[in-house]
């Protein structure tokens, strides 16, 4: 162990030895499996504990529950021998492998591990197939200009549960990598068309790039066919290189015809293609040459159980069976010695990112530009490009992540005397007597940088600027994001071990202690004064789900505070905030993230009991463009006008609400008003009316500052208003109590009239205002905001209002026996059916449905349970959508009293929704608690 640390050790200064990986896919399609018979080859774990294991699953809750939750890092020595000029040579690689979280609720834990590495195995499931978080993966790897080899795992299933022929899987197998390789086609079409967009369009150079770099294919050297519970893989460059000389063919020319349609003429000992085989019935080479070999050994292992014949294979692929090993029940683990011998996954696997991944050096070059700005100064750059260890410090600190301070390595004690050592163990036992009781000592968490230095040389005790994710050299105003820090302990990870190191050169994966005062989540840290900072990670899924903590001890709401603030450093995903109320909001991505941050609050960070409401879920208000069903006939306004005047009488408001079309509304929520020009959103907004409206020049402000989907407007006629479509006024009276108006609207937006919801979708224009002479006009600038914010509330509610609910999307597989489960269990949870398709050549059935966030909490578990473990959901934030019922909706004509009653004995759904969010906030419910009640008599007793 301790020589092949030292081996890491040396390697770390040999950049061109470094290769930065890490494991992308979907959930369960076997991403730790692989890692542990990777880490078979340097001797971490036994290689019949590999994919039992689970090394790198190192929390108690991931071993529990069988899935990844966080990024671990682990550094393996890679040696390899091949000829050069007959002559054996041999190298040595440094392999960094981060193995990440496939569940869509870590999905910042993939883009975190994206951002250290050079290149990506991509693994996909041979019977699931392409899955939501595959696409999802391949985004997040083409962002970060990741080099990908696609792994396409649990091949044994195609021969043991589906029982395909050679030929079927080899269909099947063609089918997946197209389906793959169409996915980068879609990202490369959307770049080309953004590139045209910007004028920037070179149409040789794109499909020169896009040949070379971005499409799997396996005569490539970019595709493994793999099996990891079996602990076997093969790339098409192994049988080529086997069956050369059987065949007579040269390697180079057999790499190229093994996959496709590409068959092998017996009678004329040549290779053709599909035009030469004139109706003749021959089988393609891979199918003859790799799969009938691989089903075969499979058969004869598995079914026919025929140990003379198994032996006599082995002795052909040169596989040393042992005397126990054919005698031993256990077939499966007797299949998975020959295999592991045959085709050892190891071998393939690190050979494939060896040859395919580029070094540091290389890969900087490639990827500079999506991390670093245009204006940062020359020498770094090349400091950068170049990997540079004698350059200037840049290292990039990815996440921060928590361990207990027991497990930091310690440092090496003096041996001590016969005499020392009796002295101390009278003292241990001098304090056992006197300790009454046995008291937990609650362990201390430290937190670590994980990191990547891009340039120069980091060492241990090395003090360093610490640069946030919006510092730029450029801005005094971003000054204060600058920090300095001192480096106190360095550390190679071997995932959930740390072994010290002095220092650490360009181009490694490593982690550090010393930055828990410094870093929030993300940041640049450098030793030179006006560095750059690297561009922030951009997560894929935003936190929707919210719940208010506290102690359940009230004096201990100190180490709650500090637990909190942990955890916020911790996850990169989490958001923590603090209500108005003053209640300490907890904000994530889904319910199993949720539950693994109370988890880590309670037991590690705070280590206190905690009491936790109910989960949050954001709802937004909007309006139709119907009239109320309570609407008022006592003024002949156009609907959506509300007239108010405030408390003095001194002062007459006049605005009106209107719906923005869907397509407006859309374009809003999906786009970021303030990090657009204005002149982009006034031509948006043109081209989605199809015309210039008349408030488009004077657009005011948009809102609420979160989410800005509602938009202000003045309609006085004759009147500028200075804000966001003007720069100048026209000096009505008006632009005196402009910043009132300002603080209305955002107040009105933020907490609409239903349930305190933030409003979507609506357009308040400023139709008159009016200040009489008699005015007190230090008075009206208070009282302007109350009365400007009651007449957005009474223009929202002239029209009838609708709830729109936080929706997920929702994909399942499931086989064909059990859809009828499924589809009772989406039933209840008010869940819509947008797709069912089954999967070619399986009996699996495709689910794409979506559902409330509202409804979904228990979801998993309950579809679990009905479905015996057969179907496991991913959800995925999906936006908001609007429900199609007025919350104020009762029963009035004579078919809907004859339907439901004077009671309306059917639920209304918004309504539902709506007072459970006003009773959650404290707001008054319009509820009947007792409904014809009758005096109880009292008999006295005789």
């Amino acid at each position: 162990m301790q020589s092949r640390i030292d081996n890491i050790q040396k390697l770390q200064s040999q950049v061109e030895s470094i290769r930065n990986i890490c494991i992308l896919a979907h959930v369960d399609h076997g991403k730790t499996t692989l890692s542990d018979c990777l880490l078979t080859s340097n001797g971490i774990i036994s290689s019949k504990m590999s994919g039992k294991a689970r090394y790198l699953d190192s929390r108690e809750d991931e071993q529990e529950r069988g899935i990844t939750m966080k990024s671990s890092g682990i550094s393996l020595f890679f040696s390899h021998i091949k000829l050069v000029d007959q002559q054996k040579t041999q190298s040595d690689y440094l392999i960094n492998l981060i193995d990440s979280p496939g569940h869509v609720d870590f999905s910042s834990e993939v883009s975190t591990a994206s951002r250290l590495c050079d290149g990506a195995l991509v693994l996909v499931d041979a019977v699931e197939g392409v899955c939501t978080q595959t696409h999802t993966v391949l985004r997040q790897a083409r962002n970060e200009r990741l080099k990908q080899i696609l792994v396409i795992n649990k091949i044994d299933r195609l021969i043991t549960e589906l029982k395909l022929s050679p030929m079927e899987a080899y269909q099947h197998l063609t089918k997946i990598i197209e389906q793959v390789n169409a996915i980068l086609g879609s990202f490369e079409a959307q770049e080309l068309l953004q590139v045209e967009e910007d004028k920037e369009y070179n149409l040789d150079e794109d499909i020169q790039m896009d040949e070379s770099v971005y499409y799997f294919a396996p005569e490539k050297g970019n595709v493994i066919f793999a099996s990891a519970i079996d602990g076997w893989a093969f790339r098409i460059h192994q049988f080529a290189r086997l069956y050369s000389k059987k065949l007579n063919i040269k390697e180079s020319l057999l790499q190229r015809v093994l996959w496709g349609d590409f068959y092998l003429d017996r009678k004329e000992k040549r290779v053709i293609g599909r035009k030469g085989l004139k109706g003749r019935s021959l089988k393609p080479m891979f199918v003859q040459f790799v799969l009938e070999n691989i089903w075969q050994l499979y058969d004869t292992v598995l079914e026919q159980q025929d140990r003379p014949k198994i032996e006599s294979i082995a002795n052909t692929l040169n596989v040393k069976l042992q005397p126990r090993d054919l005698a031993s029940k256990d077939l499966r683990g007797l299949l998975q010695t020959i295999m592991t011998q045959w085709l050892p996954m190891s071998y393939a696997v690190l050979l494939s990112v060896v040859e395919n991944i580029p070094n540091p050096q290389i890969a900087q070059q490639h990827r500079i530009s999506s991390f670093l700005s245009p204006d940062t100064p020359q020498d770094i750059q090349q400091a950068i490009m170049k990997c540079d260890p004698e350059g200037p410090v840049i290292i990039f600190v990815s996440k921060m992540f928590g361990v207990s301070k027991q497990d930091l390595p310690q440092p090496k004690r003096e041996r001590l005397t016969p005499e020392e050592l009796r002295l101390l163990r009278e003292q241990i036992a001098l304090k056992s007597k006197q300790a009454e009781g046995i008291v937990e000592q609650k362990q201390e968490e430290v937190l670590l940088g994980f990191c990547r230095i891009y340039s120069g040389t980091v060492e241990k005790g090395s003090t360093v600027y610490v640069l946030g994710p919006k510092y730029d050299p450029l801005d005094p105003s971003t000054f204060v994001y600058k920090s300095s820090a001192t480096l106190d302990r360095l550390f190679l990870m071997m995932g959930k071990d740390l072994e010290d190191l002095q220092k650490v050169p360009a181009g490694n994966v490593f982690a550090i202690q010393g930055l828990q005062e410094h870093v929030l989540k993300t940041a640049t840290l450098t030793n030179v004064d006006h560095g750059p900072s690297l561009a922030s990670i951009k997560l894929e899924v935003a936190p929707i789900v919210r719940v208010a903590v506290e102690p359940e001890d009230p004096t201990k709401m100190k180490q709650v505070v500090h637990g909190l603030h942990l955890l916020n450093m911790a996850d990169p995903a989490v958001e923590i905030y603090l209500e108005e109320s003053g209640e300490n909001i907890i904000a994530c991505a889904g319910e199993l993230h949720l539950e693994r941050c109370l988890k880590d609050l309670r037991e590690r960070f705070a280590q206190v009991d905690l009491h936790v409401s109910e989960p949050v879920v954001p709802f937004r208000e909007t309006i139709t463009k119907n009239p109320s069903l309570s609407k008022e006939d006592d003024d002949d306004l156009p609907l959506g006008t509300a007239v108010v005047w405030n408390a003095a009488k001194t002062c007459r408001i006049q605005v009106r609400a209107l719906p923005l079309p869907q397509n407006v509304h859309l374009w809003l929520q999906n786009n970021k008003i303030e990090h657009m020009d204005k002149h982009q959103v006034l031509s948006a907004l043109e081209e989605l009316y199809g015309q210039k409206q008349d408030w488009m020049d004077n657009i005011i402000v948009f809102g609420p500052k979160k989410g800005a989907t509602n938009v202000f407007a003045n309609a006085i006629p004759d009147t500028q208003l200075k804000g966001f479509s003007q720069d100048s006024f026209s000096g009505h009276q008006a632009q005196e109590y402009l910043q009132s108006f300002l603080q209305a609207f955002q107040l009105a937006t933020q907490q609409g009239p239903l349930c305190g919801e933030p409003m979507s979708g609506v357009l308040f224009l400023l139709e008159d205002f009016e200040v009489t002479p008699e005015a007190n006009l230090v008075m009206l600038s208070g009282q302007i905001i109350t009365s400007i914010r009651e007449a957005f509330r009474k223009a929202f509610l002239k029209y009838s209002c609708r709830l729109m609910l936080a929706m997920y999307s929702c994909e399942l597989q499931t086989p064909s026996d059990i859809l009828g489960k499924v589809y009772g269990v989406l039933n209840r949870r008010k869940g819509r059916i947008l797709s069912e398709d089954i999967k070619e050549g399986t009996p699996f059935f495709t689910i794409q449905a979506v559902m409330p966030v509202f409804e979904s909490f228990g979801f998993a578990d309950e579809l679990r349970k009905k479905t015996s473990g057969a179907a496991s959901p991913q959800l995925l934030f999906h936006g908001f959508e609007t429900l199609d019922i007025d919350p104020f909706w009762v029963p009035t004509t004579e078919e809907e009293l004859e339907d439901l009653g004077e009671k309306a004995d059917r639920e209304n759904q918004a309504k539902k929704y709506m007072d459970a969010v006003r009773r959650r906030k404290g707001m008054h419910v319009d509820q009947k608690i007792v409904e014809h009640a009758e005096k109880q008599k009292t008999l006295k007793s005789q």
